[in-house]
């Protein structure tokens, strides 16, 4: 489980990082950190860390503590993506199955 000490860096008691929540400031080592913030859209939070969502997976809401899902075939996500049709596919030369981070080149 992650920790901070709030308001004051290495003060007791420390307290538990809320599911969906992250350590802050983040510029601080994890044992200095003071504060808690919910995590973003298109990021998830794990033991006091914020990490966005890989390419390919997404997650449209706040305070969460996993991707919601994978893109929407058709489409393609970049890391930290905020919904599942993020970015159109494109031409006729490339496709996009679900759950992809970028195109991939069509073969003839």
């Amino acid at each position: 489980a992650a920790w901070f000490c709030a308001g004051v860096a290495g003060a007791l008691p420390r307290q538990p990082v809320a599911a969906g929540y992250y350590s802050t400031p983040e510029s601080e080592p994890v044992t200095h950190r003071t504060g808690q913030a919910e995590c973003p859209a298109g990021s998830y939070c794990v033991d006091g860390l914020r990490l966005p969502c890989p390419a390919g997976r997404f997650t449209a809401d706040a305070g969460q503590s996993a991707c919601a899902g994978e893109c929407a075939a058709g489409y393609y996500c970049e890391a930290g993506a905020v919904a599942a049709e993020t970015t159109p596919c494109g031409s006729v030369d490339v496709y996009c199955p679900a759950g992809s981070g970028a195109p991939v080149p069509a073969t003839p």
